[in-house]
């Protein structure tokens, strides 16, 4: 502030304030037809506003303004006020919309854990979200929608088991670091706290598959198909503790899994039989839509409404314990598939446009349609085979490499390690094009009642390395 000053005998009198700064504060009532001369960019603290500690400027455009942090969203919004929001589970900063009157999420500060429940939940950012039952949110994608477009740290939504007659679509979300959005649903139990009587470990990386006894179970045969074991966390076997397969199939007293074990099951290990409790989808189009989300999405323990997951855009997703009728990616997308349970009258994993698949412990099963495939790589695109066996079962073409009507150009399907079953099918593996398939054999995929097991067309210089 610039200040003249004149001397006039023993004193100073102050003559201009060429600038000047007005700090204090305007405190009562109404304040409407106050004319209050401040220039653009001072501010003024208002106490006995709607909202503590609310602060407003005056720029040239008008009034300006912006809270601190709280659990209440201000009362009476400005257009551009920022307000940074913190309850249980969550620290989000918001800035606000006046033409679509609405808080847009900016960035997440830590940590953020949502809740959802359809039945008790309700989608009011203010108080909800925050925990189970009448705390939760009532969608998913409300849940979703609440994440800002630059999250700074690891995000989980937890999902009640229940079905939601929704499709959900994941995009664009950025990460300020190594973090990841995790949507999990709930586990339902068929057969809850079971005790074995023994069974064998098999092989995870190869087609010996595990096995769980209990005599005397009296399990119908086959009714726990495409359900998973899990071990309890504190069951005998340390090795056990916690893990979860798929069931292949089951005979009265023997559920036989996809893949092997680290371990025996012993007489005495508990576990159950389950099944994800949370069912997502309306039934039309793809239910899980991922695009263009670089930062990993974690999508596990639901089921699908028969209806397919999408991954596509320059994504990065990982699929754990699902079930659904089949999962597309596409477009410079990465995905892992790790124990899904696919049951389609169509394609079950379809990898294509310079996308790379990570498949490992899935139950694949079609209808013995002609035209379908287990799993396909076209348009510069990879599926490796990785760590825990997957199973393909009646399908036309178990393993497809660059089939596609426009040519599956520089496609590959790479199984470096014995851990692949392909079963029932037309033809177990067929290449075309200028792809690779990459090795196979005996001792690598094991073709089991195939019509043919390899096929590949040595016109346009695709091959089958055994």
């Amino acid at each position: 502030m610039a200040v003249t000053w004149k001397k006039v005998g023993f004193y100073s009198t102050l003559l201009t304030v060429e600038e000047q700064e007005i700090v204090g504060r305007l405190t009562g009532g109404d304040l409407d037809g106050i004319a209050i001369g401040i220039a653009d960019n001072n501010m003024v603290q208002v106490d006995g506003s709607p909202n503590a500690n609310e602060v407003a400027y005056w720029t040239a455009n008008g009034l300006k303004g912006f809270a601190t942090v709280g659990s209440t969203f201000p009362a009476l919004p400005v257009d551009g006020m920022m307000f940074c929001h913190e309850v249980t589970g969550r620290k989000i900063l918001y800035c606000y919309d006046l033409d679509n009157t609405t808080w847009i999420p900016i960035i997440s500060i830590g940590e953020m854990t949502l809740y959802v429940d359809k039945t008790d939940g309700s989608d009011s950012l203010e108080d909800h979200g925050t925990g189970v039952d009448g705390n939760a949110f009532q969608t998913i994608q409300y849940a979703i929608d609440t994440i800002p477009g630059l999250y700074g740290g690891d995000v989980t939504i937890t999902v009640n088991a229940e079905v939601y007659s929704e499709n959900i679509v994941v995009r664009g979300k950025k990460s300020t670091g190594d973090y990841d959005i995790t949507i999990t649903g709930t586990w339902s139990d068929t057969l809850a706290a079971q005790t074995a009587s023994g069974g064998t470990a098999g092989t995870a990386n190869s087609a010996t598959q595990a096995t769980v006894v209990k005599s005397g179970a009296g399990w119908t045969v086959n009714a726990y198909i495409g359900k998973w074991v899990r071990f309890a966390d504190d069951t005998t076997t340390t090795a056990l503790r916690g893990d979860i397969r798929i069931i292949e199939s089951n005979t009265s007293d023997t559920l036989s899994l996809v893949g092997g074990l680290d371990a025996a099951p012993a007489n005495g290990d508990t576990f159950s039989i389950s099944y994800p409790g949370t069912t997502i989808g309306d039934g039309a189009g793809d239910c899980i839509d991922i695009t263009s989300q670089q930062s990993d999405v974690v999508i596990e323990v639901f089921k699908t409404n028969s209806q397919n997951v999408r991954i596509t855009y320059q994504s990065a997703a990982i699929l754990n314990y699902m079930e659904s009728t089949g999962v597309a990616i596409s477009e410079l997308s990465r995905a892992t598939l790790n124990q899904l349970y696919i049951n389609t009258t169509g394609n079950g994993v379809s990898c294509y446009r310079l996308s790379f698949a990570t498949i490992k412990g899935n139950l694949i099963k079609g209808d013995g349609g002609a035209s379908n495939y287990g799993v396909i790589a076209y348009d510069n695109a990879m599926i490796r085979q990785a760590s825990i066996a997957t199973i393909i079962d009646n399908f036309g073409v178990g393993v497809g490499v660059g089939i596609a009507a426009a040519g599956g150009y520089f496609s590959c399907y790479l199984a470096t390690v014995p851990n692949h079953v392909v079963r029932n099918c037309t033809v177990g593996m067929k290449a075309q094009f200028l792809s690779l398939a990459t090795p196979i054999s005996a001792t690598n995929i094991s073709f089991d009642t195939c019509g043919t097991d390899t096929a590949d067309d040595a016109a346009t210089s695709a091959h089958i390395v055994a």
